[in-house]
């Protein structure tokens, strides 16, 4: 048994929910968990049976809607910034502006007491108040409740008046009731009290109110009851015990009163059951963000909008991403947040966030800081604004993470595309002209140069044809460019007759070649090998080729060794996924060329991983919630690794789509049916049979037949019902297995 008071149930609550430290992820099932957590807490405030308020400056701060009802008022916003002086009637302002300069002078710092409130149609009303000082944005407040006794106050004078009338208030009252004498026997006790302990009327009357107190509470109970009989103790909270010593939290209320010409105690008891699980709910809440918090992979926070980026909340992920810990950045206290960003990103940053915040859209940025050691990193952050309902920017929440390794990786492909093309563009031998859908030519290497008779800058810009072709064939190799282009026959390969700037023709192997770096932007290829030269050219392409797929098998490598550094299942189960895949693939009549970027968009499906915190990836158990959450952003992650990639195939799409299913219910976009690539639905059919079939930290492994009872459950619902056809009938009709893998 505790003593209470509301407004130490109200300390408990507004002071840090009026600073929410509301934070919001770009991921959608990021900010459900957030939102819950919200939701129970607005619950605690919007279902309280008693006004909520801040008061400063003699002026209504924050209000719950019901202080606004007991006022007669629509909606707590008519009372925000409202004089306390108007909700007073003026016979009782003395009283209410005293008790309030006493409060913030500091002569006292709880107060509790009873005025004449006024309502907004004019009407007074009698109101109970509760109240502590607190600090509020940095100046004295007062915070507490407002409670419209009216109703208390005509009971009890008409219980002083009639006998009668009090009955029927008295019996009438949705809370329990209850005249005790000096000693704490009960004289009388309303239904509503009856129905409580689930007893009669007269197997309560003349018992001690200790005997209704619930055993886990009599003791305390016990030592209490004095000062509540003696009206030292006016509220106070407890467990009552029904006849079935079932515990009830209830909330009394004590007053003393004439009864039969005595001094008697009036108990008000009150079943607060309800607001008891609620706010277990709101904790436990608090529990599962504060968790949630602490595994996101970067730093969450809430800062103003000015050039200092002023912190007011920061998670404790900052210690590890700047070397500054949460309170060094709060209010500036040890470093503004502004100062650790580089210079060079500075007009950057501030531009990208105007526009956002301009148009109410969130902002993704990437920039560097520097960190408390003097070490540089480069982040990447995702906020948006926060704005009351007149539009006004509260503050700014979001997320910063550490990309510094992606950065790295995307600089290293960056370079080997760059060396791909120096190889394309020194490559000899090899005429290189790269032209759009309108035959205009965009890239003419040097070999072209040499070919053709023409400059890069006479080249450019120009139509194809004319340039290389004689005039007797220009036509029909612009309708097979045409015909390619648009309706995909391929222009054939073999010796041509081209046109050099002289006007002499020279025979050449010519072939033609689209490169889907962008989907919407294709681009083509001509390529022209002198035959006289074929055979030297042939060797000098094979190795240039050879060091290119070297240079991209390499950079893949790196990539799956930095995950399986991570994760040591990663690399034998993207191995497995991509020579089952690959299979199936062949099995559809796949092209080598398709096979070939499946399979590397396999050995790639999980580089998401690499921003999901180890632990989570070597977690010998179920995963949480919260952990399950965090784990579904890997295809996300993995495909703005991907993205910048000038693959020959959609390998970034197959990654970002392999996790979603037939009929929608997959991550991260919940695409559905055609809308997932055919490479991405044979991902996900081979990317479920080899983890089931396969050993795992967590378990052993659960075999094949296990693995494809799986897929036929799913069949036609999650999975692609020829996919997985096929996938069964490679394990049991054409002998498929996995490669054994080391150690397991």
């Amino acid at each position: 048994m505790k003593k209470s008071s509301a407004q130490l149930q109200f300390n408990e609550l507004i002071p840090e929910s009026h600073e929410s430290n509301k934070i919001r992820i770009n991921s959608k099932n990021m900010k459900t968990a957030w939102k819950e957590a919200e939701e129970k807490y607005r619950q605690i405030v919007d279902n309280s049976l008693d006004g909520l308020y801040i008061v400063q400056n003699f002026k209504i701060k924050f209000c719950n809607l019901k202080l606004a009802e007991i006022f007669g008022y629509n909606n707590q916003g008519e009372l925000i910034d409202f004089p306390m002086k108007k909700l007073v009637a003026p016979t009782n302002w003395e009283t209410v502006e005293q008790q309030i300069s006493l409060m913030v002078s500091g002569e006292q710092d709880v107060t509790h007491y009873e005025f004449r409130g006024l309502k907004k149609d004019g009407t007074e009303i009698d109101i109970e108040t509760l109240g502590s000082k607190i600090t509020y944005q940095g100046k004295p407040a007062i915070q507490g409740t407002f409670r419209d006794i009216t109703q208390r106050k005509l009971t009890e004078e008409a219980f002083q008046k009639s006998e009668k009338r009090y009955r029927i208030l008295f019996e009438s009252a949705s809370d329990a009731i209850y005249i005790l004498n000096a000693e704490g026997l009960i004289l009388d006790v309303n239904l509503a009290g009856c129905l409580l302990h689930g007893l009669g009327r007269q197997e309560i009357i003349d018992k001690n109110i200790l005997e209704f107190i619930h055993e886990e509470y009599a003791e305390l109970a016990r030592e209490d009851l004095p000062a509540v009989l003696n009206g030292e103790i006016t509220l106070y909270e407890t467990s009552l015990r029904t006849h079935e010593n079932i515990k009830t939290p209830v909330e009394i209320r004590s007053r003393k009163v004439h009864y039969s010409g005595e001094v008697s105690l009036l108990f008000y008891v009150r079943d607060i059951s309800d607001q008891v699980k609620v706010g277990e709910s709101f904790l436990e809440s608090q529990r599962a963000l504060s968790n949630f918090m602490s595994n996101l992979p970067g730093m969450a926070y809430r800062c103003l909008n000015d050039e200092n980026c002023t912190m007011k909340f920061v998670s404790n992920r900052s210690i590890n991403l700047t070397g500054y810990a949460p309170d060094d950045f709060i209010n500036n206290k040890k470093i503004a947040f502004a100062k650790i960003i580089h210079p060079d990103f500075k007009e950057y940053i501030a531009g990208e966030k105007e526009n956002s915040l301009k148009n109410k859209l969130p902002y993704r940025l990437e920039y560097k800081i520097i960190t408390a050691g003097g070490d540089e990193k480069w982040v990447w952050e995702q906020g948006r604004g926060v704005f009351s309902e007149s539009d006004d920017l509260l503050a700014l929440e979001g997320i910063i993470t550490d990309i510094s390794q992606l950065k790295e990786t995307e600089i290293a492909l960056r370079e080997s595309e760059k060396r791909f093309r120096s190889l394309i563009e020194n490559v000899p031998n090899i005429a290189v002209q790269g032209y759009d859908i309108n035959h205009n030519i965009f890239f003419w290497n040097k070999a072209s140069e040499k070919f053709f008779g023409y400059n890069q800058s006479e080249a450019i810009g120009n139509k194809l044809e004319p340039l290389i072709y004689p005039k007797y064939s220009q036509e029909k190799i612009a309708r097979e460019i045409d015909n390619w282009i648009k309706n995909g026959k391929e222009i054939p390969t073999g010796e041509r007759s081209l046109l050099h700037k002289d006007g002499s023709t020279f025979e050449a192997h010519s072939s033609h070649v689209m490169l889907k770096n962008k989907p919407e932007k294709p681009e083509f290829y001509c390529l022209n090998i002198d035959v006289t030269e074929l055979n030297k050219a042939k060797k000098n392409l094979q190795k240039s080729l050879y060091k290119l797929k070297r240079a991209l098998e390499g950079t893949i490598r790196a990539l799956m060794s930095a995950v399986e550094m991570r994760d040591p299942y990663t690399a034998g189960h993207q191995n497995g996924v991509a020579k089952l895949a690959c299979a199936i693939a062949k099995e559809l009549d796949f092209s080598d060329d398709q096979i070939e970027g499946l399979r590397v968009a396999c050995l790639l499906h999980d580089i998401g991983n690499l921003n999901i915190p180890a632990e989570i990836l070597n977690k010998p158990g179920r995963l949480s919630d919260l952990e399950y959450t965090l784990l579904k952003t890997h295809p996300q992650f993995g495909f703005e690794i991907l993205r910048t990639i000038s693959f020959p195939w959609p390998v970034a799409q197959m990654v970002l789509q392999h996790h979603e299913k037939l009929d929608g219910s997959g991550y991260p976009q919940g695409l559905s049916g055609d809308q997932i690539i055919r490479e991405a639905r044979i991902i996900t059919v081979a990317d479920v049979v080899e983890p089931i079939s396969s050993h795992r930290p967590y378990r052993p492994a659960l075999g094949i037949e296990k693995a494809l009872d799986v897929i036929e459950e799913g069949k036609g619902t999650l999975f692609d019902p020829e996919i997985v056809d096929v996938c069964v009938k490679l394990f049991t009709e054409k002998g498929f297995k996995f490669d054994p893998v080391k150690g397991h």
